[in-house]
């Protein structure tokens, strides 16, 4: 696309956080969007972000499951779907590719990347990806990107389907609790997203 990339990022929680300042920061024309006006934002959305903990926000929830018709036309017309780290334990409904994650997460792992090593060009280890939700299982069609290390959950998971993409970065995006990997999420997760989608 000539211009900025337009993101819908889905947002019920109040006062914009340094998630929207990063997004924007890179040149994106992001578009913060409430529950009741993604059906509308969707249809000029060249990506839909999913922020971490969305899963677990009744409104943000409801709103993807009521638009899952929207974001699987969004992808087929080759547009980005990337979901951040759901942070529930339960089948993730709405999106168009089968995701199940739990919340167990061990603390102590590391990022193994399996493979698409180009993507982690430049990233630090403490910047790369960090399972905060256990992956109980995934549709066929993603790839895991990169995984923990001993537990061996996935910690990002990548699907070109049917013309797009969609992208779960099992992280968090809030910023990353200083000295520890246990809350993931810093600038890497934006720029991951950027290099994905």
């Amino acid at each position: 696309a000539s211009g900025p990339v337009t993101v819908v990022f889905l947002w019920s929680r109040g006062a914009e956080r340094q998630s929207h300042a990063r997004l924007r920061e890179m040149g994106i024309n992001l578009k913060v969007v409430a529950p009741h006006d993604l059906a509308a934002a969707l249809k000029d959305a060249e990506i839909f972000y999913l922020s971490s903990e969305w899963a677990g926000i009744d409104a943000e929830r409801k709103a993807v499951v009521d638009n899952a018709k929207a974001i699987e036309t969004l992808v087929r017309r080759g547009g980005g779907l990337y979901v951040s780290q759901p942070n529930v334990s339960a089948k993730i409904e709405g999106l168009p590719l089968e995701l199940e994650v739990g919340l167990e997460y061990n603390s102590g792992d590391t990022c193994e990347i399996e493979g698409e090593a180009k993507l982690f060009d430049g990233l630090k280890p403490a910047d790369l990806p960090f399972a905060c939700d256990t992956v109980k299982s995934h549709d066929k069609a993603f790839r895991v990107a990169a995984r923990g290390k001993p537990s061996g959950s996935p910690a990002l998971l990548l699907a070109d389907w049917r013309g797009g993409r969609v992208v779960v970065n099992l992280d968090n995006d809030n910023v990353r609790i200083p000295g520890g990997n246990a809350v993931g999420g810093n600038h890497a997760s934006y720029l991951l997203m950027q290099r994905l989608i």
